[in-house]
This record gives C-alpha cells, sequence and structure tokens, in this order.
C-alpha cells in the first residue's frame, strides 16, 4: 500500500539520519579520547620541567634559597602527578565505553537497514522533505 511504501521511506530515512549522527558522535569521542591523550603527555612534560626545575635550582641558586623552594616544587609536582593520575583515566574509560556502545548502535542500525528491503531504496524528495518537517 501507499502509506505503507511512505512509512518505510520514512523509517528508512530516520535510520539514515541516525547512523549519520552515531558516526559523527564516535569521531567526535575518537576526538575527545585523541585530546585526552594529548593532555596526559603534556602533564607529563610539565613534570619533567618542574623536576627540571629542581635540578637547576639545586646547582644555581645555592643553598639559602633551596630549602623554601624546593618544597614547594616538590608539592607543585606531587599535585600535579596526583591530577593526572586521577582525572586522565576517569575520562578514558567513560569515553572508551562511549565510543564502544555507539559503535555497537550503528552496527545494529545498519543490520536493520540491510534487512529492510526499503531501506535501500532511494526516498523520494517530496517524502524527505514532509520527514524533515
Amino acid at each position: 500500500s501507499e502509506h505503507a511504501t511512505e512509512g518505510a521511506q520514512l523509517i528508512a530515512h530516520g535510520l539514515t539520519r541516525a547512523a549519520d549522527g552515531s558516526q559523527r558522535a564516535i569521531d567526535a569521542l575518537e576526538r575527545f579520547a585523541e585530546g585526552s591523550e594529548k593532555l596526559v603527555e603534556f602533564e607529563l612534560e610539565a613534570a619533567i620541567g618542574a623536576q627540571q626545575i629542581r635540578a637547576a635550582t639545586e646547582t644555581f641558586v645555592g643553598p639559602n634559597l633551596r630549602y623554601g623552594g624546593l618544597r614547594r616544587q616538590r608539592a607543585l609536582v606531587k599535585k600535579l602527578l596526583a591530577e593526572a593520575k586521577e582525572t586522565v583515566p576517569g575520562l578514558l574509560k567513560p569515553a572508551q565505553t562511549t565510543v564502544e556502545k555507539l559503535q555497537a548502535a550503528e552496527a545494529k542500525l545498519k543490520e536493520t537497514a540491510a534487512a529492510d528491503p526499503a531501506a535501500s531504496a532511494p526516498i523520494p524528495v517530496d517524502a524527505a522533505a514532509s520527514a524533515v518537517r
């Protein structure tokens, strides 16, 4: 029937849009994961820089100023390392879980669309326009 065909076309269009949206979400989460990895790298670089400052302080500043400055620097390094160990792993696991869920949803959408003969049919322009409204 005409209504069934139109309904199937609208469903196919919706599934296509959902698949596209899930792919965009997966891409965004992958960019987020890459950014998190870069954040870890930069935090480690900061910790290395702090150690270099410590070494320079010990070498060049001398014993009169060393005690108070090193104590503060050590506290800062500990704080940075603790934040890196605490924050980044907490972000990576939920991001990875979300990526996996979105990939599973995308696979299911593709599987459903493949089983639906109407999903592979082109959507007429007037049906697509009415679906957007």
